[in-house]
């Protein structure tokens, strides 16, 4: 596992990447990109490695070609046009005028430059018109797929990025791997903006039983959420667990546990699983202070301010539902209104049926149930033996002493919204039901 500091190596890197996907896309010509490099390596944007000139332009030839030899041009139909290594006697690519071998033919190759990186960078620069062509003519791996989503997902049009992705999850799933496991985020974060949970788990599920072990190990670890958030605590376990046994080393599982025993109001348990995590982490090189020492405050806690203690190592997400939340609580709750259900007649069908469907609306029960509700409220009703006017009039009076106002929070009363919450309710009710 990367240490902070190569974690923050490997971020200065993908800016570069990205920069320079932006410079070679830009005229698709070597010999501007190779100079646009070299200024920025003596800029300085890669602290750690020289920025003496010459070694700058050395390394801005090996780095460049590395770069340029991995892109997908747009203008060579998506295609790289790399730059040959020239022979032992040819002029070097550094432009110094020496052969190669008198110049970079005795230093080490550079490392080679992985496409999928490239093709998460094109997708950031390129213009979203040229991306979705690029895909409609199938020439778009997995990696860019998956990038080209989350560009749509974060612009607000989750649906663009869910026609973009679906076909990739159609079929056979066993040849998918890891390199499908963005394009698997962004689809369940589609489905998740656009209000279509069964989808979501039914595509984690199809992706955990067939797809490849890694890539199962993700669904899994989704699945696991998405189950724990329904309250299906036992069936989202199982799920961890079956993440666990394929990737036991991942550092998600750590997060993916804590919040599940959160779920559940486990604290002390979450507490002790923090320290586990923080443990087992360090033994295995993992070297992020922050998220270590967030685990490092919920074990010392014993659970006490557990809530608080996590959020700062849930991502950004719960953390801006908790800000959101803080400020509403400054907030002053307009006052409701008690309504008292007028009585109703069972043997009145007309008043009955008005009066029985206004107030289940009120309770909010949808529409399309309003029915059902009423022939089983009718059933209930015919089952119970008829009782004297004289026993009900006596249950109608209030007892002695009684404040005949308390009443109206008996059973059956409703509270009525404000107008300015009225929407809000109703709005929530069609999500809910």
């Amino acid at each position: 596992m990367p240490s902070a500091a190569e974690v923050r190596e490997i971020a200065a890197f993908a800016e570069l990447i990205d920069a320079c996907v932006a410079a070679i896309v830009r005229d698709e010509d070597w010999q501007r990109f190779n100079h646009f490099l070299e200024e920025m390596l003596l800029a300085g944007k890669l602290p750690q490695l020289p920025a003496e000139p010459e070694a700058a332009r050395m390394l801005a030839c090996a780095l460049g070609r590395a770069i340029w030899n991995a892109t997908p041009l747009p203008g060579n139909g998506f295609r790289p046009r790399p730059i040959p290594a020239p022979g032992r006697n040819d002029r070097c690519l550094v432009g110094l005028g020496y052969k190669h071998k008198h110049c970079c033919g005795g230093a080490p190759a550079f490392p080679r430059v992985s496409s999928d990186e490239i093709w998460a960078s094109l997708c950031k620069v390129l213009p979203a018109a040229t991306v979705r062509a690029a895909a409609s003519a199938g020439k778009l791996p997995p990696v860019a797929l998956g990038a080209a989503a989350r560009r749509l997902v974060d612009g607000g049009d989750p649906a663009a990025a869910k026609r973009l992705l679906e076909p990739l999850f159609r079929g056979a799933l066993e040849a998918l791997n890891e390199r499908h496991e963005e394009a698997l985020d962004v689809l369940c974060d589609a489905y998740g903006a656009l209000d279509e949970p069964r989808k979501k788990q039914a595509l984690l599920e199809r992706v955990a039983r067939t797809a490849s072990p890694a890539l199962r190990a993700s669904a899994l670890q989704r699945l696991a959420t998405v189950l724990s958030d329904a309250g299906r605590y036992e069936d989202a376990w199982a799920a961890f667990h079956d993440a666990q046994r394929l990737e036991p080393d991942d550092p998600g599982l750590s997060s993916l546990e804590v919040t599940m025993l959160l779920a559940e109001g486990r604290t002390v348990e979450a507490a002790e699983r923090a320290a586990f995590w923080s443990r087992r982490l360090r033994r295995l090189g993992y070297d992020d202070p922050a998220f270590l020492g967030h685990l490092d405050a919920l074990a010392k806690g014993g659970g006490a301010g557990a809530g608080e203690a996590f959020l700062k190592i849930a991502g950004e997400a719960p953390n801006r539902l908790n800000a959101w939340l803080a400020c509403q609580r400054k907030r002053r709750v307009p006052p409701y209104r008690i309504e008292a259900p007028a009585p109703l007649d069972p043997d009145d069908e007309e008043a009955f049926t008005r009066g029985v469907r206004q107030h289940l609306l009120q309770l909010g029960v949808s529409e399309d149930g309003l029915d059902a509700h009423l022939e089983t409220l009718r059933r209930q009703l015919g089952d119970l033996p008829k009782r004297s006017s004289h026993v009900e009039s006596r249950r109608s009076e209030p007892a002695d002493g009684a404040d005949s106002s308390a009443g109206s929070m008996g059973a059956g009363a409703v509270l009525i919204a404000p107008a300015p919450l009225a929407a809000t309710e109703e709005a929530w009710q069609s999500r809910v039901q």
